[in-house]
């Protein structure tokens, strides 16, 4: 059971979240979420969103230049499958952009879930989608 402090913690994100215009929400899942390793987990979601921000940007990633995005690690309902739930702003109309994000991720490594088990879609329901 979650608290009253837990439940307005999560009113006030999902508020902020929900009036900024974000509009892509997806999963990023792993070949095998149980046994990746998580520092390598973590080094794959950077290598995934410089890839990303170099892909639409250029060179202006280096310069800071990048996709605005929340991320949110879980470890699924028994605690053990690691994946990452985003929130992201597109640079470019968004359906293309879901396309491309989608392509990054199943591309970037061997241990990365491919397509079919990604979930990277425009967002209808801001809401709903946090």
């Amino acid at each position: 059971m979650r608290t009253i402090w837990g439940n307005m913690v999560q009113d006030g994100w999902t508020n902020e979240l929900a009036d900024n215009g974000y509009d892509i929400a997806g999963t990023l899942k792993f070949y095998n979420g149980r046994t990746i390793d998580k520092s390598k987990a973590t080094a794959l979601l950077g290598a995934y969103w410089h890839k990303v921000d170099r892909t639409l940007f250029g060179k202006a990633a280096d310069k800071g230049y990048g996709v605005e995005r929340w991320c949110f690690t879980e470890y699924g309902s028994d605690g053990q499958n690691l994946h990452v739930h985003f929130i992201a702003k597109s640079p470019i109309a968004v359906r293309p952009c879901c396309a491309v994000l989608n392509a990054l991720w199943a591309n970037l490594d061997t241990t990365t879930a491919d397509v079919a088990h990604n979930w990277i879609t425009p967002i209808r329901d801001t809401r709903a989608a946090i």
